[in-house]
């Protein structure tokens, strides 16, 4: 549905992986691993991911972390729009 969120979902396919890691790529200090993914038809994509995040250090603990990210057709290219600790 264009302008409406999906429900989050664990099936994430190639093409959202593939914006999560353009967006992401450079990213230094912590590690995201998606885990769910929910998304908006827009002027391209929006992407809301849940993520694994774990701070770049020995023993660091692993918390739950919401990724925004856009994808612009035009560019082809994704960016982070967002990014919040969720505990």
């Amino acid at each position: 549905m264009a302008g409406g969120w999906s429900d989050f979902t664990i099936q994430i396919t190639v093409e959202d992986k593939a914006a999560f890691d353009d967006a992401l790529k450079g990213l230094l200090g912590v590690t995201y691993t998606p885990v769910a993914v929910s998304k908006q038809v827009v002027n391209g994509i929006n992407y809301r991911f849940v993520c694994l995040a774990q701070t770049v250090y020995p023993g660091a603990p692993v918390r739950l972390a919401m990724v925004d990210i856009h994808f612009s057709p035009e560019k082809k290219h994704a960016f982070v729009t967002g990014i919040r600790d969720l505990g």
